[in-house]
């Protein structure tokens, strides 16, 4: 069905829908997500559409938000409303003024993922200001924690309230966007797929003591030996079903150099064609949805100087592939650092994975070929992850469609979390109106 395309002037008030979120200074603890969404409810009040804001904790808001349609299984278009935080000192712009400059709008959460909850926004005041008949409901989701695990946002939405929000499909964050590929080639990524995620403490125990005598057996040096395992180690290679889907769909965009990612498919061939990326961070992240990963980010022992400690903990970010359970996960680690250490989980969220045949990813694809001139559309394993994991735990088929185009010399995986996070004006503007089509395509048909 043809979709009228949006005016300029919903356009351009989209843009100022995404520049007064960044303003609001969400950053994860504390979150206080309340007055963001306070902001969303009268604009939809304004509009005639009524909302509910839930609160998992004083200032930790939620919103939900319906449009009433047909028989056909509902649509959650959904985002996280917080931010991680930021180093001032280290920006070139205030991360909280939404500032304009050549081209790109800065602030953070620009790309994770204000972009994306503005864009839904203006999908969602659309349909309803045109009143098009709709074969479906329509429901606006936005949510607090995201950054901090989910407890106060999706998490406990799906917990709590999953009957405000019962539906069939879902869009969410990380995906729609563009790669470049060797050989000149570029690929656009739907996330269709992502890791579980397990924080953990591992621990070690020792002989305490006077800090002027070498301990013979010393909970650092056991700790500083786990780590260093750790990060010199692979855990084991797998070659999942979403892994697969992936590295098929790089080799069909890639051309006459498909046969790099058909070589990522044997774990013998892994290694020396990882080396033929010519960017080693697009290497890493294909390498990390081949692999288990568990990366040491803190560590902690002893209180004084001159007193050695009986323990020594490290935290350690792991996250574990589509197919595992969290014990297989952490059976991997413990093969690596050896026996006589304690493991804590400190907080964990399950895998996700979505089929890759449904009639939402049919209209993504539809209307990517269109929108880029038939460059191909590739199904993608997120390596971090997402609310889309607790979508999927209530039968809500959720792919991340949030679309953007960036200029190709954009090294995209610096944007998310780092200084002066940034999105730019063309390329949002690109994307409001590709998840319009999407969205307005998939619900009048």
């Amino acid at each position: 069905m043809e979709v009228t395309p949006l005016s300029p002037d919903v356009v351009q008030g989209s843009v100022e829908t995404f520049r007064t979120l960044l303003r609001f200074n969400t950053v994860n603890p504390p979150g206080n997500e309340r007055p963001l969404i306070d902001w969303v409810a009268d604009q939809l009040t304004a509009a005639g559409i009524e909302s509910t804001i839930l609160e998992s904790a004083p200032g930790r808001a939620n919103l939900v938000a319906r449009l009433k349609g047909g028989s056909e299984p509902a649509i959650v278009l959904t985002g996280h409303v917080d931010v991680v935080a930021v180093e001032p000192e280290h920006w070139s712009v205030d991360p909280f003024a939404a500032e304009e400059k050549d081209g790109w709008i800065y602030g953070r959460g620009a790309v994770d993922m204000k972009h994306h909850v503005a864009m839904c926004i203006t999908v969602f005041l659309e349909l309803a200001r045109r009143r098009n008949a709709l074969n479906r409901d329509v429901i606006l989701l936005l949510v607090a924690d995201e950054e901090a695990g989910s407890r106060y946002g999706m998490r406990w939405m799906v917990e709590n309230h999953a009957d405000l929000f019962e539906a069939g499909y879902g869009l969410n964050e990380f995906g729609g966007f563009n790669i470049p590929l060797p050989g000149n080639r570029r690929a656009w990524l739907v996330q269709t797929a992502e890791r579980g995620f397990c924080w953990f403490r591992l621990r070690a125990h020792g002989q305490p003591g006077h800090g002027s005598l070498p301990p013979a057996d010393s909970a650092v040096e056991k700790l500083t030996a786990a780590i260093q395992r750790l990060c010199h180690a692979d855990l084991p290679y797998h070659l999942t079903p979403a892994a697969q889907a992936y590295l098929d769909g790089l080799a069909r965009a890639m051309g006459p150099l498909g046969f790099v990612p058909k070589l990522l498919k044997n774990r013998w061939t892994e290694g020396f064609a990882l080396r033929l990326f010519p960017d080693p961070e697009q290497a890493n992240a294909v390498r990390a949805s081949l692999h288990n990963t568990a990366v040491p980010t803190v560590i902690r022992s002893g209180e004084k100087t001159n007193v050695v400690p009986g323990t020594a903990e490290v935290e350690i970010d792991g996250r574990y592939l589509p197919g595992f359970t969290e014990e297989q996960f952490l059976d991997e680690v413990r093969q690596v650092v050896g026996d006589g250490f304690d493991i804590d989980v400190i907080e964990s969220g399950p895998p996700a994975e979505t089929t890759l045949h449904t009639p939402l990813l049919d209209q993504i694809h539809e209307v990517m070929n269109e929108r880029t001139g038939g460059e191909p559309v590739v199904p993608w394993m997120l390596i971090g992850f997402s609310d889309t994991k607790w979508l999927q735990t209530v039968g809500i088929q959720t792919y991340g469609f949030s679309p953007i185009r960036f200029p190709d010399d954009t090294r995209f995986t610096r944007l998310p979390h780092g200084h002066d996070e940034r999105a730019p004006r063309d390329g949002y503007e690109w994307g409001v109106e590709t998840l319009w089509q999407t969205v307005a395509r998939f619900c009048t048909r």
